[in-house]
């Protein structure tokens, strides 16, 4: 007596459906990873710059941010009377970093920096974000339109 089962062409159809499946959805979900990592990346620079800026007011010994092209990373160096601290924080694979100009600045312990701008260049879309440093020490973050990164000035 024959037990049913599924038969080969059965079986085949369904893997079928479930390769293509994957196929259509595991680009989407990448690409959402993607920008959900661009999201967080940009919110922990905002709130490392910030950190920075109030440390440097606060403990009236400036603090310095550097932009590591070779390691991909945002450096963020605060200084007090017995150590120095840093906090690193990694540029997303997505995002290509491009800084026209300056690619470090002092923040004062007036809260006052050189202005410039830090760019980068979604590698996917081609969509290009500035962050701009502006004299007070206040950050900008914008979305720019397709073409040149401004120089910052």
């Amino acid at each position: 007596m024959r037990r049913p089962a599924f038969t080969l062409v059965e079986m085949l159809l369904v893997l079928g459906i479930v390769a293509a499946s994957f196929w259509l959805v595991t680009p989407r979900a990448i690409r959402g990873y993607q920008v959900w990592e661009q999201q967080r990346f940009f919110k922990q620079l905002e709130q490392q710059w910030q950190a920075a800026a109030v440390h440097a007011r606060v403990s009236q010994r400036a603090s310095s941010v550097k932009i590591l092209f070779d390691s991909r990373q945002i450096c963020f160096i605060w200084h007090s009377a017995h150590h120095t601290q840093r906090k690193d924080l990694a540029v997303p694979g997505s995002l290509t970093l491009v800084t026209p100009g300056k690619t470090g600045w002092n923040l004062q312990t007036d809260g006052y920096t050189t202005p410039g701008t830090i760019g980068f260049i979604d590698r996917q879309t081609g969509a290009r974000y500035e962050v701009r440093i502006q004299m007070g020490g206040a950050y900008k973050f914008v979305q720019t339109t397709p073409g040149r990164l401004s120089d910052g000035q």
